[in-house]
């Protein structure tokens, strides 16, 4: 279902266009930017007036355009998802774009070189950039612009790693050591940490760089991404010291000290367990409370599927920390098994539709009654399991939303990381944009902010339709043609409102 959904927003229309004339297709264009221009105004001034407020690591004799100005351009690369800075500075630095982006923001008065703003990302407070973004995705739970991304009273935080970037030569004296026989290898690894929802929501977040002590020898032991984790930990609680949140995580967090950690910091979690060797003694306990309380079960229709809930609660587990104490924590282990009937047809079916997303459920059963009434030797099943860790007491009330709306959303990171690597609608995640370390992390903050404002976009209400219509490549290409292009006329920047409202369909 989620793969269906997945397609049907990103793909393109097969069809001519639907103007019939320039003036049609240039008042359908100024209109969309208009709605982009409102939502950069609801969200640009205040990160423009954080950008002030990071310290300027350059001497003043040096200084030919404000960092506020460095920082934005920087921003704009990935807004419009340019691939490096060259080709940014080939379609940024014209004065059409300039024109427009002055008269939004007036404090925007220069045009920058993208490898002057390469320069300073060297230097500046990377930390700031991304306590930006942080404060950012704050302010929009404060303003209750997130409430739908709420699962049993906690908004969802996925976790992931991946690798960012691998070299045969050593670029930097912290990046991670890979040995393949007599070949050495220096990777850049990543934690991510994003803010997931339905409809495939993810807002990125935070990220953790895995890095090795710049004096490390061969023989010391490298970071990893549990260790990464920690670090993470520490800067979410500092965040979001009082917001309630529930942790998904894949198969490596199912351990005592990160189980641990979360209890520590009032955090739920829903942690999956890939095995029966992971914590093989709590799973054997589990299973046999399943066998045994046959009340502790409920089946449930979920879009095209069937899913068979178990579970067990209360399991004791105890561990011991590296200086030898002993813990104990109860855990609650849920099981699910799904049945796919025809999933490949209903794929399709769905892929047909031309309708609004959110009657993609509704259209799904009613395909499956219409199923269900052929012979049953002509249909096909699949069936999956799964198994979770939970934070909190599983019950019949509960064990739908924590799994459907928690520990299923785990995969939108995953396809979060998969769209900013992605050649054709990414942000260049895998490309370095500097060698220097410290400036690699700068960059991977923009774009991460870059792409939290272009989730907003298609995401607001003024333009949800035309997504939804373009899909989300298209969109943004669409958006970003009419805006660097001479389509927008700069006198119809004066009828926005001063300070317009964000409306969004999250």
């Amino acid at each position: 279902m989620l793969k269906a959904i997945r397609s049907y927003f990103y793909r393109q229309p097969n069809r001519k266009c639907e103007y019939a004339t320039p003036e049609e297709e240039k008042r359908a264009r100024m209109a969309a930017a208009q709605e982009q221009f409102k939502l950069w105004m609801a969200i640009l001034p205040d990160i423009l007036e954080k950008f002030s407020r990071i310290p300027d690591p350059r001497r003043p004799r040096n200084k030919r355009h404000k960092h506020t100005v460095l920082l934005f351009y920087g921003l704009l690369l990935f807004l419009f998802r340019y691939v490096s800075r060259r080709e940014a500075n080939r379609e940024l630095t014209g004065p059409t774009v300039f024109s427009i982006v002055h008269s939004l923001f007036p404090e925007i008065d220069s045009i920058p070189h993208m490898d002057t703003l390469a320069r300073f990302l060297e230097k500046v407070s990377v930390e700031e950039i991304e306590r930006i973004i942080g404060e950012t995705v704050k302010k929009l739970i404060h303003n209750k612009h997130l409430d739908r991304l709420v699962a049993d009273g906690s908004y969802v935080i996925a976790v992931d790693g991946t690798q960012k970037w691998i070299i045969d030569w050593e670029f930097s004296p912290e990046a991670l050591r890979k040995t393949y026989g007599n070949i050495t290898k220096y990777q850049v690894y990543v934690l991510e940490a994003g803010l997931v929802g339905p409809k495939g929501v993810i807002i990125p977040l935070m990220s953790e760089f895995c890095a090795n002590p710049v004096d490390a020898d061969e023989q010391t032991k490298q970071d990893c991404e549990t260790n990464a984790f920690y670090r993470l930990a520490a800067r979410l609680k500092s965040l979001f010291s009082k917001t309630p949140l529930m942790i998904v995580a894949d198969g490596l967090y199912p351990t005592g000290p990160v189980m641990g950690l979360c209890r520590a910091n009032h955090w739920d979690f829903m942690i999956v367990l890939p095995s029966e060797v992971r914590l093989s003694d709590v799973q054997e306990e589990a299973k046999a409370i399943c066998d045994m309380e046959r009340d502790q079960r409920l089946t449930y229709i979920w879009g095209d599927r069937i899913q068979e809930y178990s579970w067990a609660n209360g399991i004791l587990y105890t561990w011991r920390d590296s200086n030898g104490h002993y813990h104990h924590i109860k855990l609650n282990v849920v099981y699910c098994q799904e049945t796919v009937e025809d999933g490949d047809e209903i794929s399709q079916h769905i892929l047909a539709m031309k309708v609004p997303l959110e009657r993609i459920e509704k259209k799904t059963r009613r395909l499956r009654r219409r199923r269900s009434k052929r012979s049953r030797t002509q249909t096909t099943h699949k069936v999956t399991k799964w198994v979770w860790i939970s934070s909190k007491t599983i019950n019949s009330n509960n064990v739908v939303e924590r799994c459907n709306g928690g520990a299923r959303l785990r995969w939108n990171i995953e396809e979060g990381i998969l769209t900013e690597k992605d050649k054709i609608r990414g942000y260049a995640y895998e490309h370095m944009f500097s060698y220097n370390w410290h400036g690699m992390k700068a960059w991977h903050a923009l774009m991460h902010l870059g792409h939290l404002l272009n989730i907003l976009t298609y995401f607001s209400t003024g333009i949800w339709k035309i997504a939804q219509q373009r899909g989300i490549n298209g969109l943004l290409r669409w958006l970003r043609q009419s805006i660097t292009g001479n389509w927008t006329e700069t006198s119809m920047l004066s009828k926005l409102p001063e300070k317009p409202q964000l409306r969004l369909v999250i």
